[in-house]
């Protein structure tokens, strides 16, 4: 291919001599016109020779090439989590010809992640029971809430620690779950701490098969929050002891001409003759009803008059009670307002003042005019 090469060459140089000596001859005889024409017959003829020249030199120089071939890249597996709680397995070490801005672990991997340093660091306690229901692993704030060391509660029955009262409903729930009867369970108990306190504890526990069938789950702290109910309660003991303990009936209603309540103390019976759940929850009965039909436009007009200028109310009205009887009633309430002002519902009280007799008439219309401006009902 090198003798070819050279050959090429050469005969490249005769051709230039010759159309240098055939150029000046050109010149002499015809003029420049001559000399364009030359110049376009050089340039179609060396320059195809010229390309072909190059070609067979770079051939000569690189060896032969192989025909491209498409090769398919197979992309990365997708990331998968390391579950394990062994974090002792070590890293891929970092590729240092890459410099030093190169990541540790190759693209597509994740961290391991030791999920016993997360279970210590929870505020649950996180606990597993064998299959003979015993404690077979305890998280560190076992001590910390029940302030029994692990080492002493491992391998003991998980009722051991449960309240005496809540223990048979605990072992029962376990123990279904243990025979597979049921895959979850949820309930609130009592775990007896070091010091013989009941500390309230919310457990979650779930089944899992193995080897053997076993339990995991969790222990939540909920002590403060049934010690802030159990509060709740006793005041709304007391707020009801003292309610029903008033010589008159407590209301909350709704703002609309039937009068729905909402909620009636057990005055109510000895106001209207009713029991509270009547007028409650009776969808058949309202209070509108028991209201003497010539007074119930009177009371209503004058109730939303006062509350739509947000004041408190005052009225005496009659009332035909269970019995039949006809009485007068003293009410006193106000508009309860959300926030934004609008009308929620109406509180207040009522109380029996008089039986209706021409007697009783003439000392209502003395009191009716100490608190109203306006005539009362006839």
């Amino acid at each position: 291919m090198k003798e070819r090469a050279v050959s090429v060459v050469i005969g490249l140089v005769v051709l230039m001599t010759m159309l240098i000596f055939s150029t000046i001859q050109a010149f002499a005889l015809f003029g420049l016109g001559a000399i364009a024409i030359l110049v376009g017959v050089i340039v179609l003829v060396l320059v195809p020779i010229v390309r072909r020249g190059e070609q067979l030199k770079s051939s000569d120089d690189d060896p032969e090439q192989a025909p491209p071939v498409l090769t398919k890249i197979k992309p990365d597996s997708t990331p998968q989590t390391i579950t394990s709680l062994d974090a002792t397995a070590p890293l891929d070490p970092p590729n240092e010809a890459a410099g030093p801005t190169a990541q540790a672990l190759p693209r597509g991997r994740l961290m391991p992640v030791d999920y016993r340093q997360i279970v210590e660091h929870m505020e649950q306690i996180v606990f597993t029971i064998d299959g003979d229901g015993n404690i077979s692993m305890l998280s560190s704030s076992w001590e910390n809430l029940l302030d029994y060391t692990i080492a002493d509660s491992l391998n003991q029955p998980f009722g051991t620690f449960v309240h005496p009262e809540d223990r048979p409903l605990a072992d029962a729930q376990i123990s279904g779950l243990l025979r597979c009867n049921r895959d979850t369970c949820r309930m609130e108990l009592r775990m007896i701490a070091r010091n013989h306190t009941s500390r309230w504890l919310d457990m979650r526990a779930r089944g899992v098969n193995g080897s053997d069938r076993t339990v995991i789950g969790t222990l939540t702290d909920i002590n403060q929050q049934k010690e802030i109910e159990a509060r709740l309660r006793a005041v709304r003991r007391s707020l009801s002891t003292l309610l029903n303990s008033i010589p008159g009936m407590v209301y909350r209603c709704k703002s609309d001409r039937n009068w729905s309540f909402e909620f009636a103390s057990d005055g109510c019976l000895e106001v209207t003759g009713y029991e509270p759940y009547h007028l409650v929850n009776d969808p058949n009965l309202y209070f509108q009803h028991i209201m003497f039909p010539d007074d119930r436009d009177y009371a209503w007009n004058h109730v939303h008059k006062q509350v739509m200028l947000k004041r408190n109310f005052q009225l005496v009205y009659r009332i035909i009670d269970r019995s039949g009887r006809v009485k007068w009633i003293w009410e006193q309430g106000r508009g309860v307002y959300s926030v934004s002002g609008e009308l929620l519902a109406l509180e207040g009280f009522i109380r029996v003042i008089a039986d209706d007799s021409a007697k009783a008439r003439v000392v209502l219309e003395g009191f009716h005019d100490l608190i109203l401006d306006e005539p009362l009902p006839s």
